[in-house]
């Protein structure tokens, strides 16, 4: 009896297929799009680890104090160590300094396909920011070569913040900012609302800078 249920449920499923294949096909095409766009279109996301040594200055056994006190240092002793680790990484001077040498205030992008892909030490220039200046932060300045010292500057946004990118203090804000400028590089870009210097990678080839575009955007070190 048990063979003849699992038959018949065998030939229910058949038939329920093949009464809306049609639905079944546009399910799965709907589906195979949806992962082809989310590869495509989505910034990729990446795992990252990373080990921490933890010095142990230990005390000698003999250097004072009963046999408790010195068991109780050996117990808790590398766990103090690993939390003042962890909060000297968390502190605010260690991560102005990390930012300061990967020189993170300056977002690089490339476009590939329809997207803007994170392009850090992948673009073939750098951007040098006057700290002095006033900057447009979160504004996406888009970069267009010409050759290897030629290129078009442009950008548009609303709402912008113009502020000391060292200090995030923010000088004042405009309901609409555009820019469009010819420049070439290791010259100064200076204008009241910013000051810059893109310099280009002297080894980069004249035709991998003008088949791509690139772009860039400012980011203040308070919002970093």
């Amino acid at each position: 009896m048990s063979g003849k249920y699992q038959d018949s449920d065998l030939k229910q499923i058949m038939l329920l297929v093949l009464s809306n294949y049609k639905l079944f096909v546009l399910c799965l095409c709907v589906a195979l799009g949806l992962a082809f766009a989310v590869n495509h279109f989505m910034t990729p996301k990446y795992k990252i680890t990373s080990s921490i040594l933890i010095k142990d200055g230990e005390k000698k056994a003999g250097s004072g104090g009963n046999a408790a006190e010195y068991l109780n240092s050996r117990l808790f002793h590398n766990d103090n160590n690993f939390q003042n680790e962890i909060w000297i990484l968390k502190s605010t001077p260690v991560i102005e300094q990390t930012i300061q040498n990967l020189n993170l205030t300056v977002t690089y992008l490339r476009k590939e396909g329809y997207q803007n892909r994170d392009a850090y030490g992948k673009v073939p220039f750098q951007i040098l920011l006057m700290d002095d200046h006033v900057q447009p932060v979160d504004v996406k300045f888009t970069v267009q070569f010409s050759d290897q010292k030629r290129f078009t500057l442009k950008a548009e946004e609303k709402d912008v913040r113009f502020c000391k990118v060292m200090t995030g203090e923010t000088m004042y804000t405009r309901k609409r900012w555009n820019l469009s400028r010819e420049g070439e590089t290791g010259h100064l870009i200076d204008t009241d609302d910013l000051a810059f210097i893109l310099l280009a990678d002297p080894s980069a080839e004249t035709g991998s800078m003008t088949d791509q575009e690139y772009s860039f955007v400012i980011r203040d070190m308070a919002t970093l």
